[in-house]
């Protein structure tokens, strides 16, 4: 027996010595997933699944926080730590998150190391409506008759004034000086490029299915690859109310998500409204600042458990007052 055990003790131990490795290294592979799932469940959000389009791995996500472009920024960041990415979608809630086709409020990816982010109603410059196209190119024609006018009209004002000089004896280099003024006014004519065209064409296309501020529209044409002048000019041009694109856009988010009066216009605010604008979306949205307490509460004890003095000051942070606090943790049972 001794023999025997002499003869296989180094191969036995060599096979003890692969076990012990391949146990070290499934458990270290284990703590490393509990490590990072836990710091990604600590987060104010939920991964519902993950899927592939064209090779693209995008994950579908419901956040439980106001989502501005900094916190998905974070968000990403969060996922980046345990793998590439490409996308990460956006969702309201889980149920949207599992049956839609494609996020309900806003995507993110990156390309060659910076951020795109596309909220929720965004289309590219070739999803152009063709009405919009048609009313910049009547706008053109127009410009263009105006134009051709105005050089008429100019022509026979410079006709009219050389048979005023010739009846009145008027010296020849009087004549020449005024012909070459006449001259000089007709090539001050202003002209629109075809990039201004586009611009303003794809301005009235996005302001036909959301809502954005002077800025924020300006960012979203530079985003599709318009020039900082070719924007202005669209942004400039595109005849819109910055008040009720203001008012617009207050609606749209209290379609989703509750807000204070205050927290609205912080919102507006980082959408890039002015002050008076936001004033003005929060003033007329026709919301009830009770209910949006009552909605912030419910969407709090839905997916976490406060006290009722936490919970009140929960709401107080969001910039609901002491009274709509109160009325919000009350009507949901506290």
């Amino acid at each position: 027996m001794k023999k025997i055990w002499d003869k296989y003790k180094n191969i036995i131990g060599i096979i003890i010595s692969i076990i012990i490795i391949i146990l070290i290294i499934i458990l270290c592979i284990k703590n490393a997933t509990i490590t990072t799932s836990n710091n990604l469940n600590n987060k104010e959000y939920t991964t519902v699944s993950q899927l592939i389009i064209e090779n693209e791995k995008i994950y579908k996500i419901v956040s439980k926080e106001k989502l501005t472009d900094e916190k998905m920024k974070e968000i990403y960041e969060d996922y980046e730590e345990t793998e590439k990415i490409i996308k990460i979608w956006f969702f309201d809630n889980e149920e949207n998150a599992k049956n839609l086709e494609s996020y309900n409020i806003a995507e993110i990816k990156k390309e060659n190391g910076e951020y795109k982010i596309h909220r929720y109603g965004e289309e590219t410059v070739g999803e152009k409506a063709p009405i919009a196209e048609e009313e910049e190119e009547n706008k053109v024609n127009e410009l263009s008759e105006n134009t051709i006018q105005n050089n008429t009209s100019k022509q026979n004002t410079s006709k009219r004034t050389t048979t005023e000089v010739k009846n009145t004896e008027i010296k020849t280099t009087d004549v020449q000086n005024s012909t070459k003024k006449e001259n000089s006014q007709e090539t001050t004519t202003p002209s629109v490029t075809t990039g201004e065209k586009n611009a303003l064409s794809s301005a009235k296309s996005y302001l036909n299915y959301s809502a954005f501020s002077y800025t924020g529209l300006i960012k979203q044409l530079e985003y599709e690859g318009y020039s900082s002048s070719e924007a202005k000019y669209a942004v400039d041009n595109c005849g819109a109310d910055w008040n009720i694109q203001a008012l617009k856009s207050a609606k749209s988010y209290l379609g989703y998500s509750a807000f204070s009066y205050s927290g609205l216009i912080k919102q507006l605010e980082y959408e890039g409204f002015t002050n008076s604008q936001t004033k003005y979306g929060a003033d007329n949205c026709g919301a009830n600042w009770n209910e949006q307490a009552v909605k912030s509460a419910q969407s709090y004890i839905s997916y976490s458990s406060f006290s009722r003095n936490e919970l009140i000051n929960q709401l107080k942070y969001e910039g609901f007052t002491q009274e709509q606090a109160e009325y919000g943790v009350a009507s949901v049972g506290y």
